[in-house]
C-alpha cells in the first residue's frame, strides 16, 4: 500500500501566521530546506507529524503550538492518496478540530482516541513509531534503529513486516481460552452432579416400599451437606476476594513505574545524544585548527578549554550512565514484580470464576431438593418413581457430555494456537524468511554509499559486522558519519521491505539536519547518488544549513525566512 503524499499545508502553527505555509510534495524529487535557525524550518516536520498523530515531532507541550501572536486558529491540513482514494486530514487547536476525509466525504467521527485509532490502523496502517522509522530521520525525536531496545526493534519490524496482527490475536485468544476453561470447570461440575442426581433417583426406584418421610430425609441431608458445601464455598469466595484486593494493592504503582520505565528510556536516550555531541565536539577540536566557517585560526588555548570542558562533559555524562544503570535496574525489577503480581491477580480470578460457578450450581441444586421435598410433603407424603424421571436427567448428561467434549477439543485446538502465535512461533518463521532479504538491501545500500564492512541482523535483530578482513564490529565502534550511513541503509532497507510485502510505503522520505552533523561532502554526494540509483518513487525532504556547500546537488530549494515575527517560505530560483 503505497501513501502518496500531495500537500501539507499549515497556518498558525509556532511561528507561521494566519497565511497558510504549503509544502507541494510532488514537484521535485529532491528539495532542500534553508534557513536561519529559528526560521521554522523544522516546523514541516512538526506539522507533518501532528496532523497524523496529534502531536509534533519534537517533544513540545501541545497548547505551545499555538503561534504566540495570534493566539488561536492553529489547522494543519494534509492531502494524500492511497491508490485511487483521494484523502484530506484536518487538525487544529483553538478551537479543537480533527476531520478525516475520504474523496471529498467526512468520515464519521467517533471519539478523538477512536477516531485517531481508525487513522492510524485503517487509514495509514502505520503507527507513530514507524512513522519516525519510514518517513523521517532526523536529529530530535529520531531513534535509530540500532539504538532501539530489543522489544521495541521487534515492534518495528513485525508492523514493517505486517504481523503485529498475531500478537493481537494471541492477546484475544487468551481471554478465549479463559473462557474455555471455566466453561470445561462448570461442564465437569454438571456432569457431576447429574450423575449424582440419577443415581440417587435410581436408589429412590429400589425403595418404592419406603416411606416417604425416610425420602424426605434423605434429601434433608443432601441438602444439609450442599450447604455445609456451599458455606464453605462461600468462605473462600470472601477469603478470596479479599486476596484479590490486597493483590490489586499491590500494582497500584503500576502507573508510576510505567511512567518511570518511559522516563528512565527517555533519558538514556538523552544522554547519548548529549554525549554523542559532545565526543563530535572534542573529536572536531583535537583534528581541526581553523573554523571552517570563519576560517580564523584556533588557538591552543581555546582548544584546550573547549576539549577540557567537552571531557568532562563526557565524565559527568558516564557517571550519570552509571548512576541511571543502577535505576534502570531498579526498574527492571519493578517491572518483572508487577508482571508477576499481575498473574496472581489473574489467575486469583479465574480462581473466584470458578467459585462462584461452584456457588451457583450448589445453590440450584439445594432450591431443586427443596422444591422435591415440596412436592412430596403436597403429595400427601407419598412419591411414585418411575423410570420417566430418570431419562431426562440421562438425556441431559448426554448433552453435557457431548459439550464438555468439544470444549476439551475446543481448548487443545487453543493450546496448538497460542503455541503457533508465541513470538518463537509463526512470527519466528516470517522474520526468519525476510532477515536474508532484509540483510540483502542493507548491504547493497552501504555498499553504494562506500561503506566497506559487511552488515547482518541475526533473528533477535542483533548486528554483525565484518571488515573485509573479517575483523568483527558493533555499531557504537563506527563514526557518527559512519554510523549515519548504517541507519541510512537500514532506514531504506524497511521502505523497501515494505514495498516488496505490499504493505505501508510512502513517496516521502524527510531528513532533518542530519547532513550537518555527520555527513561530509562526499558522503551527501553518496547519498544522493544512492537515491537516484535506486530508482523508487521517493520525494527527499532535507532541512539543512548547508546551503552553498549541496544547494546545486537539489532540484529545488525552499528558504524560511523570518519577517516581524511570522515564518514563510521562499522558493529559491536556480
Amino acid at each position: 500500500m503505497l501513501i502518496t503524499f500531495k500537500k501539507l499545508r499549515w497556518r498558525n502553527f509556532f511561528s507561521t501566521g494566519q497565511a497558510f505555509t504549503e509544502i507541494d510534495f510532488t514537484n521535485a524529487k529532491t528539495t532542500l530546506i534553508v534557513g536561519e535557525n529559528g526560521s521554522g524550518k523544522t516546523t514541516f516536520l512538526d506539522a507533518f507529524s501532528f496532523v497524523n498523530y496529534g502531536k509534533p515531532y519534537r517533544n513540545i507541550n501541545i497548547p505551545l503550538l499555538v503561534n504566540s501572536i495570534n493566539k488561536r486558529d492553529l489547522l494543519v491540513e494534509e492531502e494524500f492518496n492511497i491508490g485511487d482514494k483521494e484523502y484530506l486530514i484536518r487538525r487544529g487547536i483553538s478551537p479543537t478540530l480533527f476531520e478525516i476525509y475520504k474523496d471529498g466525504s467526512l468520515i464519521d467521527q467517533t471519539p478523538v482516541k477512536e477516531y485517531q485509532k481508525y487513522l492510524e490502523t485503517t487509514v495509514l496502517k502505520m503507527n507513530y513509531k514507524s512513522f519516525i522509522q519510514l518517513v523521517t530521520l532526523g536529529s530530535s525525536s529520531f531513534v535509530p534503529f540500532m539504538r532501539l531496545q530489543p522489544y521495541d526493534r521487534r515492534i518495528i519490524i513485525e508492523n514493517l513486516l505486517d504481523i503485529e496482527i498475531f500478537s493481537v490475536m494471541n492477546v484475544l485468544l487468551k481471554g478465549r481460552s479463559s473462557k474455555n476453561e471455566l466453561k470445561i470447570y462448570e461442564l465437569k461440575l454438571q456432569e457431576n452432579l447429574l450423575n449424582e442426581k440419577i443415581e440417587l433417583n435410581k436408589r429412590h426406584l429400589k425403595a418404592l416400599q419406603q416411606n416417604s418421610n425416610d425420602i424426605i430425609s434423605q434429601k434433608e441431608n443432601k441438602i444439609l451437606e450442599h450447604s455445609n458445601t456451599l458455606s464453605s464455598i462461600n468462605e473462600k469466595i470472601l477469603e478470596s476476594r479479599f486476596c484479590l484486593l490486597e493483590e490489586e494493592n499491590s500494582i497500584k504503582d503500576k502507573k508510576d513505574i510505567l511512567s518511570k520505565s518511559a522516563q528512565l528510556k527517555e533519558i538514556h536516550s538523552g544522554l547519548n545524544s548529549k554525549r554523542s555531541k559532545s565526543v563530535s565536539e572534542v573529536e572536531f577540536f583535537d583534528s581541526n585548527s581553523t573554523c571552517p566557517k570563519c576560517t580564523q585560526e584556533i588557538t591552543d588555548d581555546f582548544k584546550g578549554e573547549v576539549t577540557y570542558k567537552g571531557k568532562e562533559n563526557i565524565r559527568q555524562i558516564d557517571e550519570a550512565f552509571e548512576k541511571l544503570k543502577i535505576k534502570e535496574e531498579t526498574n527492571t525489577s519493578d517491572l518483572l514484580r508487577l508482571s508477576e503480581n499481575e498473574e496472581r491477580i489473574r489467575k486469583r480470578k479465574f480462581q473466584i470464576s470458578n467459585l462462584e460457578v461452584e456457588q451457583v450450581t450448589y445453590t440450584r441444586f439445594i432450591n431443586e431438593l427443596n422444591e422435591e421435598i415440596n412436592k412430596l410433603k403436597i403429595k400427601d407424603h407419598t412419591i411414585v418413581f418411575n423410570t420417566d424421571q430418570i431419562k431426562p436427567l440421562e438425556n441431559q448428561l448426554v448433552e453435557v457430555l457431548k459439550e464438555k467434549e468439544l470444549a476439551i477439543s475446543q481448548g487443545n485446538l487453543y493450546d496448538a494456537t497460542s503455541t503457533l502465535l508465541k513470538d518463537s512461533g509463526i512470527k519466528a518463521k516470517i522474520v526468519k524468511q525476510y532477515i536474508p532479504v532484509m540483510n540483502s538491501h542493507i548491504n547493497k545500500y552501504l555498499g553504494l554509499m562506500d561503506f566497506a564492512c559487511s552488515f547482518e541482523l541475526n533473528e533477535n535483530f542483533e548486528e554483525i559486522i565484518k571488515s573485509r578482513h573479517r575483523d568483527q564490529f558493533v555499531y557504537e565502534s563506527f563514526s557518527e558519519g559512519e554510523k549515519l550511513r548504517i541507519d541510512l541503509a537500514l532506514l531504506f532497507t524497511w521502505r523497501a521491505i515494505c514495498k516488496l510485502r505490499n504493505s505501508v510505503s510512502t513517496n516521502v522520505l524527510v531528513m532533518d539536519e542530519i547532513l550537518d552533523r555527520s555527513l561530509d561532502q562526499y558522503g551527501v554526494e553518496s547519498l544522493l547518488r544512492l537515491l537516484d540509483q535506486i530508482k523508487e518513487n521517493t520525494k527527499l525532504f532535507v532541512i539543512s544549513h548547508r546551503n552553498d556547500q549541496i544547494s546545486d546537488k537539489f532540484e529545488r530549494v525552499l528558504r524560511f525566512v523570518k519577517t516581524n515575527n511570522f515564518s514563510r517560505i521562499l522558493e529559491v530560483l536556480k
